[in-house]
């Protein structure tokens, strides 16, 4: 193959590789505000006070307050490494563990995955 084309080819592989970062970017940045005024978020330091002195806690809370999405983030930004999360079927339970991965930019690498259901 030319050098010319590969060269063509590999400007173009750029461009869309900046292209998808900055649309991946764009989607977390309106994720994070809209995180923000999630009720749970509210009670976050609560919420990492109380998991610090029990070793069981059940958090109940209405549709769309955050606290399937949120609180897993809050507990692995706060360093603990085994986080159990229930879900009614399989099919959530992948879909909440992909979407921490990519709320949280897959920091935390394959610790946030699937369990159970």
């Amino acid at each position: 193959m030319p050098q010319e084309c590969l060269s063509e080819f590999r400007t173009a592989l750029l461009h869309y590789l900046d292209f998808t970062q900055k649309q991946s970017f764009t989607k977390l940045a309106k994720l994070q505000r809209e995180r923000a005024v999630l009720p749970i978020s509210q009670y976050q330091d609560r919420l990492l006070c109380t998991v610090a002195q029990n070793q069981v806690l059940v958090i109940a809370g209405d549709t769309g307050c955050g606290r399937s999405m949120q609180v897993p983030q809050f507990l692995l930004a706060a360093g603990y490494n085994h986080v159990a999360c229930t879900q009614p079927c399989r099919i959530a339970c992948i879909s909440l563990a992909k979407k921490v991965g990519f709320e949280s930019l897959h920091q935390y690498g394959n610790q946030v995955s699937s369990v159970g259901w």
